[in-house]
């Protein structure tokens, strides 16, 4: 074993310590080589929750060789550790809280649940407390139309599978093929339309669902509110692509 007085004068070393249970890492641990190996022990206990009572270090050299340093009453550099050699703690509690990842695990913890009801019932909720501001000051918590189920129903009961109708903005013309809900979209009413010329960005499918049959880029998908049916005759016209349609 090494001897201090061959060490010189600083006696501190930067050493990388693991832990048998834990996935924690401390890289360039600062370590005094005048400590006891109880006192190591006692400074990891901090750090990582083994009692020292419980714990073995381990130590490896820059060979790879590992030996216990089991004296707690030897000074640390007894045992010739030296900046980058790595401290393995072992930890020998049978009840440990660490084992099997009880300390880094967070779905291994029991979490807190209240039903609805009885959360309905407390009078010290965010939710009574959102509500009273609601009162106070609607504006306060808008609520997106889009998150409606039935967002646009009165608009798309106007329009009906067949219609001749005008794409808005752009005036794009077409035939209404689809009106109704698409899961896959979001909420609300939809409505899909067989374009006279390729500016749309479907072929009347929408991520692999098919909601009606046309030629790719002869389909689009907008919102009922997009869409005016009327005598619309097909045309010539060349029109652009829009961003405002799926």
């Amino acid at each position: 074993m090494a001897s201090l007085s061959s060490l010189g004068s600083n006696t501190t070393v930067k050493v990388h310590v693991t832990h048998s249970h834990l996935q924690l890492q401390m890289p360039e641990t600062r370590l005094d080589l005048n400590m006891t190996i109880r006192g190591v022990k006692d400074k990891l206990c901090m750090r990582t929750g083994t009692a020292a009572a419980y714990m073995t270090l381990l130590l490896k050299d820059d060979s790879g060789a590992v030996i216990t340093m089991s004296d707690d009453t030897k000074m640390l550099g007894y045992y010739g550790v030296r900046d980058n050699m790595t401290i393995t703690v072992v930890d020998n509690d049978p009840h440990s809280l660490a084992r099997g990842g009880g300390l880094e695990d967070l779905s291994q913890v029991e979490k807190y649940e209240i039903s609805d009801s009885a959360y309905d019932t407390r009078d010290d909720t965010f939710r009574k407390f959102k509500a009273k501001l609601q009162v106070a000051n609607p504006s306060m918590f808008p609520v997106r139309p889009e998150t409606d189920p039935e967002y646009q129903l009165e608009a798309a009961t106007q329009i009906a599978i067949g219609n001749r109708c005008e794409v808005q903005p752009g005036g794009r013309r077409g035939e209404v093929k689809f009106v109704g809900k698409i899961e896959s979209m979001g909420p609300g009413y939809w409505v899909g339309v067989q374009l006279d010329e390729p500016t749309g960005k479907s072929d009347g499918s929408f991520k692999g669902e098919r909601i009606f049959e046309c030629a790719p880029k002869y389909g689009a998908f907008v919102r009922p509110e997009k869409v005016v049916v009327g005598d619309f005759p097909a045309d010539d016209l060349d029109l652009d692509l829009h961003d405002d349609e799926l």
